[in-house]
């Protein structure tokens, strides 16, 4: 039974360009719409399946009862970004998450006075637990990613999740890409990229696909968006050619692909 419960932790990138752009109305229409994805997330899972959870303005951090839902909720809730803003009229959302094994008796964070003589001023004092998962997000990888933690863990990755790829069998939602795309903090601890675009339905991943595409040509004016881009469209490329070779039963490594 898989039993270690999962933080999955979600970041909105681009924030700073939008109160640089449309000030506090730009930040207030990001901040709508990420929790709208937010919900759009939870919503694939039960109730009873999150412990836990902290969302905050362009950031949040939610509890699940395992690896497996934290997977399901984070796959769903960058899916459902990656639709938004998808125009020239409309701002794109980007997230950056992790998701790594966390206590469930442990609180993200306490609320006390600043001090006795200003106890009108409230202090925020985040745990320990959860300042190392920030570091980990902020840590300095690129692209609209999902990163799984590969430190051992009797229960964390005991039925690790798998897609299943037409007849073809099940392929592992999560895959170590190059180590020149993890800083080293993580790439020390094994982290791995969840392969959220890679869908059980092809029309699906035909959507995204055509998506990834049109937001390469829409971010093309801002520097900092067309980074982002570049990067998810690279593991784009490679979801797609594991998903080609596994259809085509090219050789894929023991670690890529469970077929049942």
């Amino acid at each position: 039974m898989d039993r270690q419960p999962a933080l999955v932790f979600i970041d909105v990138l681009g924030v700073k360009h939008q109160w640089m752009r449309s000030g506090a109305e730009g930040a207030k229409s990001v901040f709508s719409e990420f929790h709208k994805v937010i919900n759009t997330g939870l919503e694939s899972v039960k109730p009873s399946q999150i412990l836990n959870g902290l969302v905050e303005s362009d950031s949040a951090a939610i509890l699940c009862t395992s690896s497996r839902v934290a997977i399901t909720v984070g796959r769903n809730i960058f899916r459902a970004a990656f639709r938004k803003g998808n125009s020239t009229q409309e701002e794109r959302l980007w997230l950056r998450g992790v998701i790594v094994p966390y206590p469930k008796n442990i609180e993200f964070r306490n609320e006390t006075s600043f001090s006795e003589a200003y106890s009108s001023i409230r202090y925020f004092d985040y745990s320990d637990e959860l300042l190392d998962v920030i570091s980990m997000e902020k840590s300095g990888f690129r692209g609209m990613r999902l990163l799984i933690s590969g430190e051992p863990s009797k229960y964390f990755w005991k039925k690790p999740s798998q897609i299943k790829i037409r007849e073809s069998g099940y392929m592992s939602t999560a895959r170590r890409l190059e180590e020149n795309m993890y800083p080293s903090a993580l790439l020390n601890r094994g982290f791995k990229d969840v392969l959220w675009m890679v869908s059980e339905c092809k029309e699906e991943w035909d959507e995204l696909a055509e998506l990834m595409a049109r937001r390469l040509r829409l971010a093309a004016s801002n520097q900092e968006e067309i980074t982002h881009a570049g990067v998810t469209a690279s593991v784009f490329s490679i979801a797609g050619a594991m998903v080609g070779g596994h259809i085509n039963n090219f050789n894929l490594s023991e670690g890529d692909v469970s077929v049942v």
